[in-house]
């Protein structure tokens, strides 16, 4: 089937044929929207009850999670912050050793660096999660 009339036609009855079936379109879409506005105000009565209790349940479960959220970003900043300050006790006690006398520094230093190791190995292993406290 060919449309070569379809190429003879002016471009301004396409821009017409356009803009009346897109005003057809909108009209139809505005009464379908008004018609079912009507029908959802004539139920709307009998669902409120139902739309409070699911507002009230969405309410909840919102406050539930931010507050195991909360819950849990804080254990995790304070599991961090315990590490960091193992670490800085851990150097603090290593400059202190310096100030010894020479039989138990040498002692000290060593104990001091096998246990650094050992918390090393220990995170290496079995991971953050289970470090010892």
């Amino acid at each position: 089937m060919e449309m070569t009339w379809l190429y003879e036609w002016p471009l301004w009855v396409d821009g017409v044929v356009f803009l009346l079936l897109l005003l057809i379109a909108v009209e139809g879409g505005f009464r379908m929207g008004l018609r079912r506005h009507r029908e959802a105000m004539v139920d709307a009565k009998k669902t409120v009850r139902g739309d409070v209790t699911l507002g009230s349940m969405l309410a909840l479960l919102g406050l539930l999670l931010a507050f195991t959220y909360a819950f849990s970003l804080s254990r995790a900043d304070m599991r961090k912050q315990a590490i960091v300050n193992e670490a800085n006790a851990i150097g603090t006690a290593f400059l202190r050793a310096n100030l010894g006398a020479e039989p138990g520094r040498t002692e000290l230093r060593q104990g001091l660096r096998d246990y650094a190791r050992t918390r090393l190995v220990y995170k290496e292993l079995y991971g953050e999660d289970r470090l010892p406290t």
